[in-house]
């Protein structure tokens, strides 16, 4: 029996592995001999299925914790709390804070690497970011990461620009979570986070 290309393989490893009980599957074929295929496409093929978890999260409580008050100083922090949403009902919530490490100013980065369509000459802040995606009391998603905001003593995301964390680990079934979280603010003061990961 020939063999398919590697390319064929990881184009259809992903749905067949989930049915197949053991072994590598794809299309109609159990590979049984790996020699004539790279040890790379083989590590992809006994991966696990990358999750896609896409919710919707509602306009954050924020509470800043600034050390002068009207300002913007390093070392403040806001914490936040939001329910999260999937087709419509709360299916648990997300937690975190946020710390001001470094003022744009002190910053070698240009605008436009970092917030897309902001102000060229606007002030701006790196904050350090952790979220704690609860969805029961055993089952959460850890997500750290940094972005870069306009310069404020109660910053918020760019509306429509995407902004990617590294999700680290969870708890529960989620405890071997590993990915990235991609984050969209609206218009309206709500989110879309799209959580992309592997759970092995």
């Amino acid at each position: 029996m020939k063999l398919p290309s590697p390319a064929t393989l990881i184009a259809t490893a992903a749905l067949c592995c989930a049915m197949a009980g053991t072994g590598i599957a794809a299309g109609r074929y159990i590979i049984t001999n790996t020699s004539q295929i790279s040890p790379a496409v083989v590590k992809d093929l006994q991966s696990p299925p990358v999750q896609i978890m896409s919710l919707t999260q509602d306009p954050p409580t924020l509470t800043p914790h600034l050390q002068v008050p009207g300002t913007s100083t390093v070392g403040d922090y806001n914490t936040f709390i939001a329910r999260l949403r999937h087709a419509g009902r709360v299916i648990g919530v997300v937690s975190g804070e946020r710390t001001l490490v470094e003022l744009g100013s002190n910053v070698n980065w240009t605008v436009t690497d970092h917030i897309p369509g902001a102000r060229i000459g606007q002030s701006l802040a790196l904050w350090d970011i952790s979220y704690d995606f609860h969805f029961s009391h055993a089952d959460s998603i850890l997500v750290q990461g940094d972005a870069v905001y306009p310069l404020n003593p109660d910053p918020l995301l760019s509306v429509g620009v995407a902004q990617y964390r590294a999700i680290i680990g969870g708890t529960g079934k989620y405890r071997f979570a590993h990915g990235q979280l991609v984050t969209v603010r609206h218009a309206n003061g709500s989110y879309s986070q799209t959580l992309e990961f592997r759970s092995s």
